[in-house]
């Protein structure tokens, strides 16, 4: 059981963490799991999504089905193209997860990639597809918040793995805190 005392400080370190634009709550130990994603404003063009889909396929090289998430008839689309990407020859593990949601500000369009390793790649961390991308969305208005995330667990390291987690909080200069939620 965690104190109130912790609560209320991992609560804090959070929000604060949160609204200056740093990664919290990405849970760390000793397993094999997988995390890939790319966020990002897009615009309503077909053919640049449907470009991301391609990109963050070939980077997971997974033939999961994937669960999308919209509010709107775009998902269907994003449902389509995706199954379009998926290469059926590629193992079948993991979770894949598009969320796509309509935003009405005038925000011009831009994609962020995230990993396991790294909380936001640099611009030399991206491979070619996703700089292409990059390069056909920049100074477009954006109308759509979208998301996809692929997440594989190995199940064997998960059950014998360390049970001890941490909370970490980072920015672009390094790791900022680590908690400990294994102790009181």
């Amino acid at each position: 059981m965690i104190s109130r005392r912790n609560f209320l400080k991992i609560a804090g370190l959070s929000t604060v963490a949160l609204g200056a634009g740093f990664t919290a709550g990405k849970l760390t130990g000793k397993s094999n799991s997988t995390y890939f994603a790319v966020h990002g404003f897009v615009p309503a063009d077909e053919n640049v999504i449907n470009n991301l889909i391609m990109a963050f396929r070939s980077k997971i090289k997974s033939s999961s089905v994937a669960f999308v998430n919209s509010e709107s008839g775009i998902g269907k689309v994003v449902r389509n193209l995706d199954l379009q990407a998926t290469n059926k020859n590629l193992p079948g593990n993991g979770k894949i997860t598009y969320t796509i949601k309509k935003i009405n500000d005038n925000i011009n369009s831009d994609i962020i990639v995230s990993d396991g390793n790294s909380s936001i790649y640099s611009l030399n961390d991206f491979n070619v597809s996703l700089v292409s991308v990059r390069d056909k969305v920049k100074d477009k208005k954006a109308e759509y918040l979208f998301t996809a995330e692929y997440y594989e667990v190995d199940i064997l390291s998960s059950l014998l793995g360390s049970s001890s987690k941490e909370l970490v909080i980072e920015n672009q200069n390094g790791i900022a805190e680590r908690i400990s939620l294994s102790k009181n």
